[in-house]
């Protein structure tokens, strides 16, 4: 979880891997939600399908969904007057956009997931992709700030991991080329029996940052 305070206003961040929702979990972040008062809650790997429409019942948020992979999700207070951009979705990455008023201006969030199989058509290549043609609609409408939260799963040293591997070097070139700020735990954002790795990351631009 993690904070932008600028001036009088703040937001509350969150992003959780889910790895599948359930009317038990959703009744655990809806209590999360109340203690921490989140503004913005990014799920990815939410697994949805019709038995879990309940997943727009969040208390106090309005959610905005999509599962061409494994599932993404974003909820965000309706005092943010959330809108998703539905231009900026396609059917191959796990990438949904919502534009919310922070501050006085506009603000594009993004929440994503690059699945772990190399063989699958959701990988990074496909999300940076997609986060192009996110900053191309920001050029188009003028929007200056620009957030975008995800499971990457792509691991490099400069965000902490103690291991780079070859899509962390991609992604890092990204974050370099295109003046990104990458915001990440100084803990491991995922844990196995095999050991773990900080995969989670939130990468930002514009007077956010």
């Amino acid at each position: 979880m993690m904070m932008i305070s600028k001036l009088e206003d703040s937001l509350n961040l969150c992003q959780i891997n889910v790895s599948g929702l359930s009317q038990r979990s959703i009744t655990a972040i809806d209590r999360f939600n109340f203690k921490f008062k989140n503004d913005i809650l990014a799920l990815q790997e939410t697994l949805l399908n019709s038995s879990v429409s309940h997943l727009n019942t969040f208390q106090n948020l309005d959610t905005f969904t999509l599962n061409n992979s494994r599932g993404v999700s974003i909820s965000a207070a309706p005092k943010l007057s959330p809108q998703q951009i539905g231009e900026l979705q396609d059917s191959i990455c796990d990438a949904i956009w919502v534009t919310v008023k922070y501050n006085k201006s506009v603000l594009l969030v993004g929440n994503v997931y690059v699945n772990h199989s190399s063989t699958s058509p959701n990988n990074l290549t496909a999300c940076l992709g997609n986060v192009l043609k996110a900053f191309q609609f920001c050029s188009k409408y003028n929007i200056k700030n620009i957030l975008i939260l995800g499971d990457f799963n792509s691991r490099h040293l400069s965000w902490g991991d103690h291991f780079t591997n070859d899509r962390g070097k991609q992604l890092a070139t990204f974050i370099s080329q295109h003046g990104l700020t990458c915001v990440c735990p100084n803990t491991n954002t995922f844990v196995s029996q095999n050991g773990g790795s900080i995969i989670d990351l939130a990468l930002m631009k514009g007077k956010i940052c």
